[in-house]
């Protein structure tokens, strides 16, 4: 039995603050069973073709198939708000009845727009788990949460920016709160709600 597993799990939504612009967000876990400790690596990205249209001809269909980047990226498709038909990479496999729904497959292994923040995410845990931590030197010491409240540059008042890191250690729990790594002591007046409103 392997000790180690490494999984993803994504979600595509609107935006909350924009809602015609799509969000991915994804969340990457390595878990160590034997020991029982687990690293979380948490991204979003605008980035993603996350979508699905109501084709009615061969031609609207290939539009807007290259529009996803297809064969690149699987489609799935569906007609009558029947089964979805998914994984479809060949432009032979997508189906010629009309009107029809093509959706882009979200799966990571169909999809490299995905795959794009995985990698980074990818990077950020390996990262991670080279940072020992400055109490027991056990790796994988690395941000856990994000504290806001970045005062103002004209008012002081605290803004929605992130004013610090918290860091834990996931064998000995040790915290720390750091301050933002690329120095920024203030936050623009236009991000600020009293400034503002």
């Amino acid at each position: 039995m392997n000790d180690l597993a490494l999984a993803s799990e994504a979600s595509f939504s609107p935006h909350p603050s924009f809602p015609f612009v799509p969000l991915h967000q994804e969340i990457l876990v390595l878990v160590d069973g034997a020991r029982q400790i687990s690293w979380l690596e948490v991204g979003s990205t605008l980035r993603t073709n996350f979508a699905q249209h109501v084709v009615h001809n061969s031609q609207e269909q290939r539009g807007w198939a290259e529009k996803m980047g297809f064969p690149g990226h699987a489609l799935m498709v569906s007609r009558d708000d029947g089964p979805w038909l998914k994984g479809i990479q060949r432009w032979a496999d997508l189906p010629a009845h009309f009107p029809q729904t093509l959706a882009t497959d979200m799966r990571a292994h169909l999809n490299p727009t995905r795959c794009s923040l995985i990698r980074r995410l990818s990077m950020q845990l390996v990262l991670r788990l080279r940072t020992p931590c400055p109490s027991c030197q056990g790796p994988g010491f690395g941000v856990v949460d994000r504290r806001r409240g970045l005062p103002c540059s004209g008012c002081g008042y605290p803004t929605s920016w992130i004013l610090a890191c918290l860091w834990r250690c996931e064998w000995c729990q040790h915290l720390e709160q750091r301050q933002r790594p690329d120095g920024i002591k203030n936050a623009d007046p236009a991000h600020c709600d009293v400034c503002n409103p």
